[in-house]
Formats: structure tokens, sequence, C-alpha cells
């Protein structure tokens, strides 16, 4: 099946992140997951080909989603 499991090192104080995506070439990024408390996630939404995708730190300031920095985006393909 077309799926995709991804994991990513936890970050210290962080409880939430965003997993966001593209065809790999493109810069049309798309969110995959919103406000993800695990440190993994999957999805078998995507079609055949090859993917980017990359996630950022979700915190809350006085009431407000703070997002972090970009993590580096990794390509994968999907059978």
């Amino acid at each position: 099946k077309k799926k995709v499991k991804l994991s990513w090192k936890k970050t210290a104080g962080v409880k939430t992140y965003q997993v966001q995506y593209t065809v790999a070439g493109t810069n049309k990024w798309k969110v995959l997951k919103s406000s993800v408390s695990k440190k993994k996630v999957k999805s078998k939404k995507l079609k055949k080909g090859k993917y980017q995708f990359r996630v950022c730190t979700i915190t809350k300031v006085n009431g407000k989603n703070v997002y972090g920095k970009w993590s580096v985006s990794k390509v994968i393909k999907i059978k």
C-alpha cells in the first residue's frame, strides 16, 4: 500500500508538532498533520512518487501558537 511512516527526535518542552509535505522538487507545502502530540505520524493518503517532508514545533505563548523553525526536509519515495 502507498503509505509513509515518519518519526523524529522529541524536543524538550514541546508537546505539539506540525508535519508538512510537498512533491519533491516543488515548493508547494501542504499540511500532512497539524498539532501532532506524538513524535511519529503515519499517512495513507499519498500517491506513488517522491515527496519531501518537514516538521516544526508548536508551543503556546500567552494562548497563541508559536511555530519553531522547520527541520531539514527529507525526501522519501513511495512505491
